[in-house]
């Protein structure tokens, strides 16, 4: 790959993560300290335990990502498609590995704003320093195998997405309930 390439392809990537991060922070920033452990809705998940669970699936971003990695054989891109195509289809029903469940009650809005900004910032530091193009060993995505550090990325980025629209969700279900949320 071409040298000017890969710098767009980091560019592109490092854009896109700020994006994510940018809507995550907006939309996570609309609830009230006291509404982020308000049910919105039978079955549903509160905004604390969405951004919870979301913190937990980003703890130990770089420890995991610089871990064990190896030569890939194969595009380093080559399962980015179908991450983006099923962690974005906002119709279909996905169960979460139980080690990233939200497990508390209360939450601390302030906590897990700077959990996300700390996460943005690893993502953007491997993002721009790292090679990208290694397969990470120490974790099998079920169904997909061992992941390129783009791959992971790209996880982490559509995972998010998809939780930013589920705090949209929550969102109008509780302005629908008359419990008006924050203005920024």
């Amino acid at each position: 790959m071409g040298k000017l390439i890969y710098y767009y392809m980091r560019q592109a990537l490092q854009d896109e993560i700020n994006e994510t991060f940018d809507q995550l922070a907006e939309v996570f920033s609309a609830f009230g300290s006291d509404q982020i452990d308000i049910v919105p809705f039978e079955g549903s998940w509160t905004a604390g335990q969405v951004g919870e669970h979301v913190m937990r699936s980003l703890s130990n971003i770089q420890a995991f990502l610089n871990g064990d990695t190896s030569a890939t054989s194969r595009p380093y891109d080559e399962k980015s498609a179908i991450l983006r195509n099923a962690f974005l289809d906002f119709n279909s029903k996905m169960q979460s590995p139980d080690f990233i469940l939200p497990r508390e009650t209360i939450h601390s809005k302030e906590r897990l704003l700077k959990s996300f900004d700390d996460a943005r910032q690893q993502m953007l530091q491997i993002a721009g320093t790292s090679d990208l193009t290694v397969t990470c060993n120490s974790f099998e995505m079920p169904g997909l195998g061992f992941l390129t550090r783009m791959e992971w990325l790209t996880f982490y980025i559509v995972h998010t997405r998809r939780h930013v629209h589920q705090l949209n969700n929550i969102r109008r279900a509780l302005e629908a309930k008359g419990l008006a949320l924050e203005k920024k």
